[in-house]
């Protein structure tokens, strides 16, 4: 039983060392970069809302999103809603707080 318990906390060890040393290698820029790669003909996963998100990240941090704008912007309605297929509340309000961001 002495030894299950050794090996278990041996293990333990290993996974939770492990992880930390790979949790040293992430770096705010690795996230930025990543995220402005997932860019796809100017939105995020062609959707408002992440596109939106995308914008208020990316913009913060110096990158450009002309291109992301502009889509956002060609999703919008005559009645200034988002997207112009099925305005929702949400989507609207998180694109307008996007576009004033930025």
């Amino acid at each position: 039983m002495e030894s299950i318990k050794r090996g278990l906390l041996i293990i333990l060890f290993t996974v939770l060392f492990s992880t930390m040393a790979m949790a040293g290698n992430f770096s705010a820029q690795t996230g930025y970069d990543w995220l402005s790669e997932q860019n796809t003909e100017g939105g995020f996963n062609s959707d408002i809302s992440s596109t939106a998100w995308a914008i208020m990240a990316l913009d913060a941090a110096g990158y450009e999103t002309a291109g992301s704008v502009d889509w956002l912007y060609e999703q919008m309605s005559t009645s200034y809603c988002f997207p112009s297929s099925s305005c929702t509340n949400e989507e609207t309000a998180l694109a307008a707080l996007a576009l004033k961001e930025v």
